[in-house]
């Protein structure tokens, strides 16, 4: 089994042990001995195993790992269970987070890729988390590359004395309408 793919959860992340410790057997995934992640159950002896657990045995082994007679069949573990893995509390290996046994599969993956480490899309030198792209804002980027900060102050420079041309050129041409309309006054006053 490809082990870097698989969620392992060891029993040392379980927060509130009353809810794991009476059900340790029922969580516990016979192929990996990890806490069950994304369980089934083998329709025909109902042994619990993680989900890529059995699918990686069963690629290899067309029959449960309890060598049942019939051919592997899987079936959806029993509510109660699901209960309690909704209260059995796990803390996330990357963040801390506290989240159910049932949500920490999905959790742990939107974690992981949340907090892989990144080169920088805007210079390449520097590495980042990948969550923290959409944080960065302007003033960290600015302070960030004097190159770019000194580029924008220079742009500003430009604006600001063409937003002042634009605004002497209509003054010329507000007294230059005012004269044309003073004259066409002028003559038909006459």
């Amino acid at each position: 089994m490809d082990k870097s793919n698989k969620i392992h959860i060891s029993e040392d992340l379980v927060i509130n042990k009353q809810y794991y410790g009476p059900m340790e057997k029922e969580l516990t995934c016979i192929i990996c001995g990890g806490i069950l992640v994304d369980p089934i159950l083998c329709s025909e002896c109902e042994n619990p195993f993680c989900s890529d657990c059995i699918n990686e045995w069963i690629k290899k082994n067309n029959q449960c790992v309890m060598k049942c007679k019939a051919p592997f069949k899987s079936k959806a573990i029993q509510r109660m269970t699901r209960n309690i893995m909704d209260k059995v509390l796990i803390a996330c290996k990357i963040c801390n987070e506290e989240i159910s046994l049932n949500n920490y599969p999905k959790h742990y993956k939107n974690c992981e890729l949340d907090n892989k480490i990144i080169d920088c899309p805007f210079c390449s030198n520097c590495k980042l988390k990948a969550k923290d792209i959409n944080k960065i804002d302007n003033n960290i980027i600015l302070s960030s590359f004097p190159k770019i900060n000194e580029q924008l102050i220079q742009l500003k420079e430009e604006n600001v004395n063409l937003i002042e041309k634009l605004q002497s050129t209509n003054e010329i041409n507000n007294k230059k309408m005012q004269e044309v309309n003073y004259e066409k006054e002028q003559i038909k006053s006459k």
